[in-house]
């Protein structure tokens, strides 16, 4: 995500000025830019993934073991660079700002890749070791933040398609454009309805089916993400399980009984690794 280019440009009694070169990357936490003039961000490992829990057991009685499960879990991201100003007080206040910024418990972390930012909530977990000046960090001192994430990245652009007066099963495909698996929302808005109370969603091997009554104007919002279903507002139950998108192509089929017209959209955001 970026590049260092440092030389020597002028020596003082007892540190250098170094020149550094950035590409375009925005940081932000709690809405707190994280890099402006005062700010400078020279290195992270946002590119890094999620540490991963991936339980097995030895076979008995042979060789080689059995691998139980494969779960992404937390994600550290390391931003490491210093802060400048023009008077001693000036930093002192800079430095006070941005710990009010950060100490804040599980908000988003958004960072800038490709021109399109990227957010998860996150939590500062190095308070006790933010900085470390020395006798000469008079107008500048060198700071190295760490958050945790629990959930993965997704881009704050949500990706949306829809269809318009479908009164038959709809089989429709849909890309996901990320690293990881997406969790869509689909609104199902019937402009008319008889004789329906069963709507299902096959994608992959999942399949959840709501066994509402529905009629003309009603709105059916199958949010995977939030894990809820609701009918004009109010949560239902459902069987067996949400769907995901996984990466790449990806093929959803709505089922519904009886006779009836709707406009379907489906949105989601792209989620990465």
């Amino acid at each position: 995500m970026y590049w260092i280019n440092p030389f020597w440009i002028k020596p003082f009694a007892s540190f250098f000025t170094w020149v550094i070169t950035q590409v375009e990357a925005d940081y932000l936490y709690n809405n707190y830019q994280l890099k402006n003039d005062n700010i400078i961000i020279t290195k992270d490992n946002f590119d890094n993934s999620h540490d991963i829990q991936s339980d097995y057991f030895d076979r008995p009685l042979a060789d080689g073991g059995v691998q139980e499960n494969y779960f992404f879990r937390k994600k550290n991201v390391r931003l490491d660079g210093y802060i400048k100003a023009d008077t001693p007080e000036e930093l002192n206040i800079a430095i006070d700002n941005l710990k009010w910024a950060i100490l804040q418990s599980n908000k988003k972390l958004q960072i800038k890749v490709n021109w399109v930012i990227r957010e998860a909530n996150a939590s500062l977990i190095n308070g006790s070791s933010l900085f470390s000046r020395e006798y000469f960090h008079l107008t500048f001192i060198p700071f190295s933040l760490e958050f945790r994430a629990l959930e993965k990245f997704k881009e704050i652009k949500r990706v949306s398609n829809s269809i318009l007066n479908q009164t038959a099963t709809l089989i429709a495909a849909q890309y996901n454009f990320g690293t990881a698996t997406a969790l869509p929302v689909f609104t199902i808005s019937f402009n008319s309805a008889s004789w329906v109370n069963n709507i299902a969603i096959e994608l992959w091997d999942s399949e959840i089916i709501i066994t509402e009554s529905i009629s003309s104007s009603d709105v059916l919002i199958i949010d995977c993400d939030n894990k809820t279903i609701t009918l004009n507002g109010s949560e239902v139950d459902y069987l067996w399980v949400f769907p995901e998108l996984m990466v790449w192509d990806n093929t959803y089929t709505i089922t519904t009984n009886g006779t009836y017209d709707y406009n379907m959209t489906i949105y989601y955001f792209n989620t990465y690794l």
